[in-house]
């Protein structure tokens, strides 16, 4: 079933900054925070702290609410600074990219058409898209501080008129899309029509699904990503691009880079550090993907204030019955089984509450100890490896955590985990036979309407297929 799309009406205000007025696509985006304050007191969540009676509900319950942890959003010191690199760059992308201007026009149709017509993509065009790169360990809250900043941008705007001129299209402002764990790119391509899909209610996937050959499946995506006005693409689980030979590791950069050099798009990779060996090889793709700049999420320090802050405003967040003060001992312990860890720390946090309750209902060292040489058992090679701040041990960081063992207490909490399927599902990434692909176009051909489809647009944005 092809989803509805999710939009709002474009809502065209004053940018702020002179070089962004007449531009509709800039113009439609939601206002720029005043200050980095506003944009942390925005990102933050924090959900109802339990009360006293929460304290006195049974067992069960109590260890139920525990999943309310997984809502809790703490903003870390790097967001402020991230949330201004990426603000900047979803709008430069968007600078050169001006619908109402004859370049673009121009530059849309070329683009749309291949060149089969005869319009010329224009010579004086030149891309204001770049690239930004966020590293940082496993569970120092990257994907959260992206999910929390698109929140407050609309995935896509929907343009009717702008002042005096039509303009009848919809502007996909972002889209993000996770390296499948076999690295290949066309599993991310695939990937990323499906995003298209569920932001639009279009059904692009089953139409790559057809293409046999990369070169006509990255024609595809470029085709789509400039009919839907793409603003930017965060690329996440860069590392997997390890899982190929450097060579194809290499293409692989060079293709995500043609993105925003070719095309205009903004590209954001994320990955842990282990994306550093890509970029040995190859200081052009380094310059390409962090032209932008480039943000690390480092790990809390144990004599640091934001993790004395961390743990405070986890401490209110207890369904044991005797909540004791916070001391300096136990914020100590915490560090040393968890190494500032963001996700680690709250996974403990909530297994020490679940071993509580119903036994010494406070949450005290002997119940962490226990929790750190049980529960978690499996996590100390890695946070062995990370105290010890030597390379090569933390080289094997990922490996370690990434467990079925770590999956499985997630889920026992209540943090909703994707599915293997959902994770993994490499059998849509295979080559298509020629026998395959017969049958897929032909169920294209008789089971798809053709108002399913966006269609790509060979004209300029006056004369969309948007209806």
């Amino acid at each position: 079933m092809i989803n509805d799309p999710l939009l709002i009406k474009a809502n065209y205000r004053d940018p702020g900054v002179s070089q962004y007025r007449g531009n509709p696509f800039i113009e439609a985006l939601p206002p720029l925070k005043a200050t980095k304050k506003a944009f942390i007191k925005q990102i933050r969540n924090y959900p109802a702290k339990p009360k006293a009676a929460d304290r006195k509900k049974g067992e069960i319950l109590r260890i139920l609410e525990l999943a309310n942890l997984n809502q809790i959003v703490y903003p870390l010191l790097e967001y402020s600074d991230l949330e201004i690199a990426i603000s900047s760059l979803i709008r430069e992308s968007y600078y050169a990219r001006n619908p109402i201007t004859a370049s673009d026009m121009q530059r849309r149709h070329a683009i749309a058409a291949s060149g089969n017509d005869g319009v010329p993509f224009p010579a004086n065009w030149k891309s204001s898209g770049k690239g930004f790169l966020i590293t940082g360990l496993s569970g120092m809250g990257k994907t959260t501080y992206i999910d929390a900043s698109l929140l407050q941008y609309p995935q896509v705007i929907e343009h009717i008129q702008y002042k005096d001129y039509p303009l009848k299209c919809r502007q996909v402002v972002w889209l993000k899309v996770r390296i499948p764990s076999d690295g290949t790119l066309r599993g991310f391509c695939i990937r990323f029509f499906q995003e298209v899909d569920l932001a639009l209610g279009t059904n692009y996937r089953r139409q790559a699904l057809s293409i046999g050959g990369m070169s006509a499946m990255t024609s595809l995506m470029h085709q789509v990503a400039t009919a839907i006005s793409l603003g930017v693409l965060f690329i996440d689980e860069l590392q997997n691009l390890r899982m190929l030979q450097s060579g194809d590791s290499n293409a692989m950069l060079d293709f995500f880079g043609s993105l925003s050099e070719d095309l205009g798009t903004g590209i954001v990779m994320v990955g842990t550090p282990a994306v550093e060996e890509l970029f040995t090889d190859s200081i052009r793709n380094i310059r390409k993907i962090c032209s932008a700049g480039s943000q690390t999420i480092e790990r809390m320090k144990i004599d640091d204030l934001q993790w004395q802050m961390f743990c405070e405003d986890l401490w209110e967040y207890q369904w044991v019955k005797n909540k004791q003060p916070l001391t300096k001992e136990i914020m100590d312990v915490w560090y040393h089984y968890t190494q500032g860890i963001t996700a680690f720390a709250v996974l403990f946090f909530a297994l020490a509450q679940r071993r509580a309750i119903g036994n010494s209902e406070e949450i005290n060292i002997n119940v962490m100890s226990l929790v750190a040489h049980q529960d978690m058992a499996f996590l100390q090679p890695a946070l062995t490896a990370l105290a010890s701040n030597n390379p090569k041990l933390m080289q094997n960081f990922d490996d370690l955590i990434f467990s079925q063992e770590f999956k499985k207490l997630e889920a026992e909490i209540g943090k909703a985990i994707p599915s293997k399927k959902d994770r993994d599902n490499n059998e849509e990434f295979e080559e298509i036979t020629a026998t395959k692909r017969t049958e897929i176009e032909q169920t294209f051909k008789t089971k798809v309407k053709p108002d399913d489809y966006v269609s790509l647009k060979t004209d300029d944005p006056h004369q969309p297929n948007w209806n």
